[in-house]
């Protein structure tokens, strides 16, 4: 049975931690995984599914994960695919950074339609400067801890189902 690929980018780590949620789901439901960062070049061609994940930076998926996304177009089309992005603003932040980071996904969605794309919520850990909690319309001053194993867990359950 081929593997299913988790390629990553992970500054702070959270999206690391996330792909080893995922990876125990996957596993135990029966499917070899491999996790490896993003780089150029690597073939999917071992893989029967791929799942990106990479953090939103700047209300935007990170350049990184974009420019995977762009030079492994062909390889992701073949194959069942995810886009997970991995973001606390989206789900702690005002709904204007809200509808950004939306508008931010709808490009991944048409980047690579037929995959699924879906959003997970990350970690900072170390409370936001009030200033910055004001521009960003996140009320809770202690740190935030958005990574939720459950619904991570769950929504790969399903996800897996779908690799043939």
């Amino acid at each position: 049975m081929k593997p299913i690929l988790i390629a990553l980018i992970s500054p702070s780590g959270s999206t690391k931690e996330i792909a080893g949620i995922l990876q125990r789901a996957f596993e135990k439901a029966g499917r070899p995984v491999e996790i490896s960062d993003l780089g150029p070049g690597k073939s999917l061609e071992p893989y029967a599914a791929v799942v990106v994940a990479a953090p939103i930076h700047g209300m935007r998926w990170m350049p990184e994960a974009m420019a995977y996304l762009a030079a492994q177009r062909e390889g992701l089309t073949a194959r069942p695919a995810a886009l997970v992005a991995v973001s606390y603003l989206y789900f702690e932040g005002s709904t204007r950074w809200k509808a950004s980071i939306t508008k931010a996904l709808r490009t991944l969605r048409e980047a690579l339609p037929h995959a699924s794309v879906q959003v997970f919520g990350g970690r900072l850990p170390k409370t936001l400067p009030a200033p910055i909690r004001w521009l960003f319309g996140v009320k809770k001053s202690s740190p935030i801890d958005l990574v939720d194993p459950l619904s991570i867990t769950a929504w790969a359950d399903g996800w897996v189902r779908t690799v043939v």
